[in-house]
């Protein structure tokens, strides 16, 4: 602990210091505190106390007088003590923390990158046959755009912004053709780009041949639909033409597309682990806005196994508040597998789940738009609280886990 001033007293106040999502301590972050109550001051003046977390995230400033102070955590990259970085995490305690006489005080701080950057395209590809990407450096919160000096007899073109809501997609008719896209979203923000299509008879390559991916890997997991994913828009499709047999025995379904590019096709069915499918797709089930249509196709594969999958249950018991709260569900490497919103306490149930380990953290949804979200520090607002159930949940097949979750205690 350091101290810039004069005075000697017999105040402290300890904490750790976390990341605000992962909640995991953070090393060597300056906790400053300040008698200047300014909200600018940890922009413009160096703290009058300070000390560096150790590699528990922990920090203690001792020999305080008392009083009112600022604390403010900052991931200070430069080294200067000011907060003048968009790349360095910061924490802060809102509005002050009032130190009394013979109290010491305990103070965890959660750091965390502000979302406060200035929204811009990060990337735009243009690829051949009409396939334009726009990707931005965050989600867009309400898009719109316009075409500028575009031939309409060119011929409709087809867009799709995709769930993370920061990368754009636009399949244009082959046409060779430049003009405008602007890109609007809120705050006044206001892009273009210049764009150039290359039409497929002034390259070398030909059109990629029409291709069909599923998501069937060794067996089709029990409860998912099968999914195609094609690489153009389909602008025309007979479904009468895509089969699926069990057993040998043609069986009734209905394929859907998903998305409104026609880019993914949906077959709900009461797989059966006993039974052996084989889907086929006749020659030319399809045609994409290229005029491209599919070859024959054909998938065998079965389905998994009952015992296959285990079960999570969890009997959740938490503060009812005027928002809700997101459940989501995460594999060992931190990817979110799945999310659900509710509202108060009570079961929460994942059956048929792969063997293997999972982690959940529960998400106070206080700004109700469906993911977590950091803090802001000119608006006073801390980051969304966050918490983690302490171990990974380990799943064996045939295997039902019921576990009660008191976030009061985490």
């Amino acid at each position: 602990m350091f101290s810039t001033g004069d005075y000697i007293d017999s105040l402290s106040i300890s904490g750790i210091v976390t990341e605000a999502f992962t909640k995991e301590p953070v090393e060597n972050v300056a906790v400053m505190l300040y008698s200047n109550l300014e909200d600018s001051i940890p922009l413009t003046s160096p703290p009058y106390y300070f000390d560096r977390t150790d590699e528990n995230g922990e920090y203690i400033i001792s020999n305080l007088k008392q009083g009112t102070y600022r604390l403010f955590a900052l991931e200070d990259q430069n080294q200067n003590y000011y907060y003048d970085q968009p790349s360095e995490r910061i924490g802060f305690v809102y509005p002050f923390i009032n130190l009394n006489p013979d109290t010491n005080y305990r103070v965890n701080v959660p750091i965390f990158l502000e979302d406060n950057k200035t929204q811009f395209i990060s990337k735009t590809i243009a690829a051949p046959y009409g396939f334009l990407t726009i990707v931005m450096n965050k989600p867009f919160e309400n898009l719109s755009f316009r075409i500028y000096g575009r031939d309409p007899e060119h011929g409709k073109y087809i867009y799709k912004l995709w769930p993370g809501k920061d990368t754009l997609q636009f399949w244009f008719p082959d046409y060779e053709e430049e003009f405008i896209l602007e890109i609007n979203d809120v705050n006044n923000f206001s892009d273009s780009v210049d764009v150039k299509i290359v039409p497929v008879y002034s390259i070398e390559d030909e059109m990629p041949a029409f291709s069909i991916k599923s998501n069937v890997k060794n067996k089709m997991d029990l409860n998912t639909g099968l999914v195609l994913e094609v690489l153009h828009p389909i602008t025309q499709w007979d479904p009468t033409l895509i089969k699926l047999l069990e057993d040998s025995v043609e069986a009734e379904i209905n394929p859907y597309f998903t998305d409104s590019t026609k880019t993914t096709i949906r077959i709900d069915y009461p797989w059966h682990e006993t039974r052996k499918y084989n889907l086929m797709i006749g020659l030319g089930a399809m045609i994409d806005m290229y005029g491209l249509k599919n070859d024959l196709y054909e998938l065998k594969f079965g389905a998994q196994d009952e015992n296959y999958y285990g079960a999570v249950n969890f009997e959740i018991n938490l503060p009812e508040k005027e928002w809700p709260y997101i459940i989501e569900m995460f594999d060992p490497s931190g990817k979110t597998l799945s999310k659900r919103q509710f509202y108060k306490s009570g079961t929460i149930r994942y059956p048929q789940l792969p063997p293997g380990k999972y982690g959940f953290r529960i998400i106070e949804d206080i700004n109700e738009n469906g993911r977590w979200d950091p803090g802001n520090y000119q608006r006073g607002t801390p980051p969304e609280q966050i918490y983690y159930l302490k171990e990974l949940v380990e799943v064996r097949s045939n295997w039902e886990l019921e576990q009660t979750w008191n976030i009061s205690e985490y």
